[in-house]
């Protein structure tokens, strides 16, 4: 897949996520959550990580919150899971269900069942 396009993007909207601290939150943080953060560090250099707000616990979800200048919601209706840190800098970009996941290839599953499974090992 190449790169979204964001050419049509004003100067100002590309200026203000520069460099800018941002979390996406979805349900698992596989899909949404993970194509929004892709177009803000590949496209547009802002510092952007993806995250669950039910795969991941309350602590994390809350401390990432914390640390973010702005946090953007994929669903709307997971408005009840975001921390009360996400307050005064919550956005909703509301995608809906996630319906574009498809998961990971076999191969890269493969390749990172090996190394959890030699790290396990030899830290166990």
């Amino acid at each position: 897949m190449s790169k979204p396009d964001v050419s049509s993007l004003s100067s100002a909207a590309r200026a203000y996520w520069l460099g800018r601290s941002v979390v996406c939150l979805c349900k698992n943080g596989n899909s949404r959550s993970v194509g929004m953060a892709y177009i803000l560090k590949d496209c547009l250099g802002a510092n952007a990580v993806a995250l669950g707000v039910r795969a991941n616990s309350a602590d994390i979800v809350s401390r990432l919150c914390e640390w973010a200048s702005v946090v953007i919601l994929m669903d709307a209706r997971l408005r009840d899971r975001v921390p009360s840190e996400a307050e005064g800098k919550l956005l909703v970009c509301d995608v809906g269900s996630d319906t574009c996941f498809r998961g990971i290839s076999e191969r890269l599953a493969s390749q990172c069942v090996v190394f959890l499974e030699g790290v396990g090992e030899r830290r166990a």
